[in-house]
């Protein structure tokens, strides 16, 4: 067995099993044959604007529940989920956290591959009048830059966020725009986090 606790390839042969490529040929062949029948294609997903790309691609993966089994669903899921979660806008983060928990067991392990064995620290900047949500990051200066204002947005009553975790709570990195962003399986509740206010400077 591999240290991350994967079979080595001698291990799968004697167990007869498919090989590491074999199994993702396989895991890619169902990815697209689902993403014809559902419609859910890159292509499809440019024309949705940024918010209604977070409804659409949720309303997908509901409908993988229906079609398939669990761990064929998380199979086809994970892949498209982490792939096109730095395109959404206004996610419902407690639905996709549902989602998440369900299809925990089978998580891809190299989407933290690159994550601390100990312990970690992230951080999240937001309105302390919003709820908290799936997306945090390593940066603390990242978090900073979004409690001051996202996209030229001020928010109200700017707050960062910090919490101690490991990797085993992390989904996948998201590190496509250099944000060191991690998302969580579950929303964290407000008394397992340290709340600091950011005292802005004026503009």
């Amino acid at each position: 067995m591999n240290e991350d606790g994967s079979l080595t390839p001698e291990a799968r042969k004697a167990l007869g099993l498919p090989s590491e490529e074999e199994q993702n040929a396989m895991l890619e062949a169902q990815r697209s044959e689902h993403e014809r029948e559902y419609g859910l294609t890159k292509p499809f997903l440019q024309f949705c604007d940024s918010t209604s790309r977070s409804v659409e691609t949720f309303n997908w993966a509901s409908q993988l529940i229906d079609a398939y089994e669990d761990e064929q669903a998380a199979s086809i899921f994970w892949p498209v989920v982490a792939d096109v979660w730095n395109s959404f806008d206004k996610i419902d983060h407690a639905k996709y956290s549902r989602l998440f928990q369900r299809f925990k067991r089978w998580r891809p392990p190299k989407f933290v591959r690159d994550l601390p064995s100990s312990s970690f620290t992230i951080y999240r900047g937001q309105s302390d009048l919003a709820p908290l949500g799936l997306s945090w990051t390593t940066k603390k200066e990242v978090a900073e830059e979004f409690a001051a204002g996202h996209r030229g947005m001020r928010l109200k009553e700017p707050v960062i966020f910090e919490r101690v975790i490991f990797s085993d709570q992390v989904a996948f990195r998201a590190d496509d725009r250099d944000e060191a962003e991690v998302v969580l399986f579950k929303v964290p509740h407000r008394k397992t986090v340290f709340r600091e206010v950011l005292k802005l400077t004026s503009r």
